[in-house]
């Protein structure tokens, strides 16, 4: 089984940056929606970026931001991807280069999936939400819709993720990338490097099968 690539969402400091470079992380993920607890300014990341070495894929998360808005912040932080995790509209993604965007959705019914399909992305992010929180919330979505999914669309899993059950959802739903926040923190926006050692062993160890 080919392993998934990587993404470490969440990240507001230097220390984790560090840590999910050394152990092979392929996207690192800059949350800057200003109501996530994992919120941090584009300054901020500017300075943790300016301060790391080592190469990886740096992906800013934006929530029904306008796009002037996001393209400064692109530019700011010399960002790879724009991860939409909003409401935004296919005339959104159309203005920021839909070969750089990822779009976020919540597979609820077949609707949901067509909605995904017809997107223009370069790939789709499939995440849970509640009532209060658009990602990052520990809940998992439904593997067999987002398997459908992945079936049609450059996939990324999100949702939930944790050592006890990322095998099973890579087996499920073969992801092209497995997207991990709350599964791999002590606190909202403070990682924990062994929980990160583990989840990425048991990445590779899943592949190997």
């Amino acid at each position: 089984m080919k392993l998934p690539e990587i993404k470490i969402c969440g990240v507001t400091n230097l220390d984790d940056l560090k840590c999910i470079i050394e152990l092979g992380a392929d996207f690192a993920g800059f949350n800057f929606y200003a109501h996530s607890p994992r919120h941090v300014s584009p300054d901020c990341i500017e300075e943790i970026l300016a301060e790391s070495s080592g190469d990886i894929t740096k992906v800013g998360v934006f929530v029904n931001e306008a796009p002037q808005r996001i393209l400064e912040v692109v530019d700011q932080c010399s960002l790879d991807i724009i991860q939409l995790h909003g409401d935004e509209t296919a005339e959104t993604a159309e203005k920021l280069g839909p070969e750089r965007v990822w779009k976020t959705f919540h597979l609820w019914s077949e609707d949901d999936i067509q909605n995904a399909i017809n997107f223009p992305s370069d790939a789709v992010v499939v995440d849970a939400r509640t009532k209060t929180q658009r990602g990052g919330t520990g809940k998992t979505v439904d593997w067999k819709l987002a398997a459908r999914l992945a079936h049609k669309r450059k996939l990324v899993l999100a949702g939930g993720l944790r050592e006890h059950n990322i095998q099973q959802a890579i087996k499920e739903v073969q992801p092209a990338i497995i997207d991990v926040c709350s599964g791999v923190e002590k606190l909202p926006g403070e990682k924990d490097p062994d929980k990160l050692t583990r989840f990425i062993r048991i990445l590779h160890e899943t592949s190997a099968q």
